[in-house]
């Protein structure tokens, strides 16, 4: 509290007219009455609004007051004609008055004696602020007064108001920038990783500085699915987003924790992995997913690229995440030399690639500061010469040949392993003629066209086929007529001649030889074609012939066919057409004719 010997200063003002009193701060509110000379007078408090009565004997500290404060003088007299003159008094003019009541002032220095003293400072603080907290009520209701007042305007004409309105436009339009003073739009480059940016984007719009809407309300209504605005699309999305990589990150994390436990099988189908592997504490059940294989050979070359690039990527939980197919390629590769599952992949990537720097592995990522990267791309740059331009793009050219060669021969040694996997399942497996169960219409009206007393019906008769369960004339072929005949007289109702069916029979089996003949050289047309031409061995039977002797078959077909395989692919096509004349006997009845 204030010590009761010191003077105060206090600033009585009324109208425009000032008056600084000196006052024992112990003094009682009547004596501040006859300080300011007048007895006829109303003392307030100026800020906050506090009217001090009259012949009190309550001190100024009781009242709240200290020293420097300002105290309004109001005349008694002046105070009821304003009170009577209220209803008159324009509303503008109510509303400044308002205005200057509720504005703060700035007092005069205080003297050398409060200056000198802190605790007395401290002390007027404190006091003040409680009598601040006090008067937030008369506060409140000084500005309830002044919003009712700024509410309750009267509505202008029409023409005043068309030049309100116009007035309005022109002070609120924007200026137009001097040019010679418009401040440059230019790029600027980043400290952390020294990209160019551009400008900064123009700022929002007061219509979004001014929003009172809910951020709540408007994330809760962009979950709605009908809510089809730019705003709610984008979030929907953002979240999907976050969402499904959360899944992913997660998902690498039970890849990496099923390695380390060893709940985890592979299974090689194709050139592709299927993988199974337990979810860990993601849930019950396991994960499955197939990944392409990778030799040993191209995973000891990619991990090396990737250690030159970015040897942070080669890290567990990265290359979980990142590339599955390299994860398990390393993991399944690493294994099959093992007796456990419980591997850890840094230590594969080891025996994968010994001659590597794996320390990394070992120690924490570091994390470079701003200023580091920023030294660390200008050094960088400086360094940088032609020479090592040059010795780049050939790094780059030869990696590029490198991998085309890689992709060549990987691609030689697929077609190689394809071919060795047809020639063994040939030479253990006896060839089998495939029947095609496909419906064709045109095939059938071929062979019914054949004979002459039914090809104006050509349609009817096909249809008729189909109906049957003779979907081509591969079926056809393997008929037999008089069973054919009772099959469309129980299906169809018609009652068709034997011999007829004979003759589409017939036409079939023509057609199915030159087919057939086809599948036996394993798909080769021109040496099918050869052996006609050539060798007079057209059909299975003539070909089946030259067993034992495909030497022999092999020089006359080199007289006028110079792409003859050799004598062992030209043995296994004989050895087919012989198991194509087991399964089809009709097959024995067709030879190629003489030329005449």
């Amino acid at each position: 509290m204030a010590d009761s010997s010191k003077m105060w200063k206090l600033l009585l003002t009324e109208g425009p007219k000032r008056k600084e009193i000196q006052i024992q701060s112990s003094a009682t509110l009547a004596e501040l009455y006859e300080h300011s000379g007048n007895p006829s007078i109303q003392l307030v408090r100026a800020l906050p609004r506090k009217e001090l009565p009259c012949c009190d004997k309550t001190t100024l500290l009781e009242a709240g007051l200290q020293s420097q404060d300002r105290i309004l003088v109001v005349p008694k007299e002046a105070n009821n004609k304003s009170s009577s003159k209220s209803k008159e008094k324009p509303k503008a003019e109510k509303h400044k008055g308002l205005d200057d009541e509720c504005e703060e002032a700035v007092f005069s220095d205080a003297d050398e004696s409060d200056i000198a003293s802190p605790m007395r400072r401290e002390g007027s603080k404190r006091a003040a602020a409680q009598v601040a907290s006090a008067s937030f009520s008369e506060m409140n209701r000084l500005i309830d007064e002044r919003e009712q007042i700024s509410t309750k305007r009267p509505k202008a004409s029409t023409n005043n108001a068309r030049k309100m309105n116009q007035n309005k436009a022109k002070t609120n339009s924007t200026p137009r920038r001097n040019p010679h003073f418009a401040a440059a739009s230019t790029t600027g480059r980043r400290l952390e990783d020294g990209v160019v940016l551009n400008a900064k984007h123009p700022r929002r719009s007061i219509k979004q500085q001014f929003n009172t809407d809910d951020p709540a309300a408007g994330l809760l209504d962009a979950l709605n699915s009908s809510n089809n605005s730019k705003g709610a699309l984008l979030m929907r999305s953002r979240w999907r987003q976050a969402v499904n990589d959360a899944f992913e990150q997660n998902k690498a994390m039970s890849r990496i924790a099923a390695l380390t436990s060893g709940k985890w099988n592979t299974l090689l189908e194709n050139d592709r992995l299927r993988v199974t592997f337990s979810k860990g504490v993601q849930g019950r059940g396991d994960f499955e997913e197939q990944v392409d294989e990778i030799s040993e050979e191209v995973l000891q070359s990619l991990v090396a690229a990737i250690h030159r690039a970015n040897p942070e990527a080669l890290r567990p939980q990265n290359i979980a995440i990142l590339s599955p197919r390299v994860f398990w390629s390393v993991a399944h590769h690493y294994c099959s030399s093992l007796e456990t599952k419980q591997i850890d992949l840094g230590q594969a990537l080891q025996v994968l690639q010994p001659d590597l720097d794996w320390s990394f592995l070992r120690r924490r990522k570091e994390h470079l500061s701003a200023k580091a990267i920023e030294n660390l791309r200008q050094k960088q740059s400086g360094d940088a010469s032609t020479d090592d331009w040059q010795a780049a793009a050939e790094a780059i050219e030869s990696v590029e040949q490198a991998m085309d060669n890689l992709q060549a021969f990987e691609r030689q040694s697929r077609s190689t392993r394809f071919a060795n996997a047809v020639a063994a399942r040939i030479d253990s497996a006896p060839y089998v003629v495939v029947t095609p169960s496909d419906p064709d219409l045109d095939e059938l009206k071929e062979c019914v066209s054949e004979n002459e007393n039914t090809a104006c019906e050509a349609d009817h008769y096909a249809t008729c086929l189909l109906e049957a369960g003779i979907h081509n004339w591969r079926e056809l072929a393997n008929c037999n007529a008089e069973c054919l005949v009772q099959t469309l007289m129980t299906a169809t109702g018609d009652a068709i001649g034997a011999e007829i069916i004979q003759s589409w029979i017939d036409a079939a089996q023509s057609q199915t030889v030159d087919e057939i003949m086809v599948e036996i050289c394993e798909g080769n047309v021109e040496a099918a074609q050869a052996f006609s031409e050539f060798a007079n061995s057209g059909t299975p039977k003539d070909l089946a012939a030259w067993r034992g002797i495909t030497d022999e078959l092999q020089r006359v077909l080199k007289q006028g066919f110079q792409a003859c395989e050799s004598p062992e692919v030209i043995e296994r096509w004989c050895v087919r057409a012989q198991q194509a004349i087991d399964q089809l006997e009709w097959l024995d009845e067709f030879v190629t004719p003489l030329d005449g």
